[in-house]
């Protein structure tokens, strides 16, 4: 079985959205690399376009606010409290409260055209 390659380069950089929940240091290793491209290639083989977080004790604002990048926060521990159902996917109904969760996440990043 081939390798099935995730992006097809072009002459456009591959947009990128950062998933964080924490700290965001590997996030923000991302950014730095990414610039540390631009500056020696000119065009680097990707482009963050937005920052997605599940949780607000993230630094997801911080991170974007500096590298002027828009967030997407979606709350899931709020999410699961709202319908009254266990943050778990041991149970049935919080599997199926994740699956929705994650489908609303994918119609909320979907403008910025990245692959997810």
């Amino acid at each position: 079985m081939g390798i099935t390659p995730l992006y097809q380069p072009t002459d456009k950089p591959m947009p990128v959205i950062l998933f964080m929940s924490g700290s965001g240091t590997t996030g923000e290793k991302i950014l730095e690399h990414q610039e540390r491209l631009r500056q020696e290639d000119g065009v680097p083989a990707y482009r963050v376009v937005a920052i997605f977080s599940d949780s607000p004790q993230s630094n997801a604002c911080r991170i974007g606010s500096q590298w002027n990048l828009p967030v997407i926060m979606r709350d899931i521990d709020s999410y699961h409290r709202h319908l009254g159902v266990q943050k778990t996917i041991k149970t049935e109904e919080g599997r199926i409260a994740r699956r929705e969760f994650d489908l609303e996440t994918l119609a909320a990043l979907k403008p910025y055209e990245a692959s997810v």
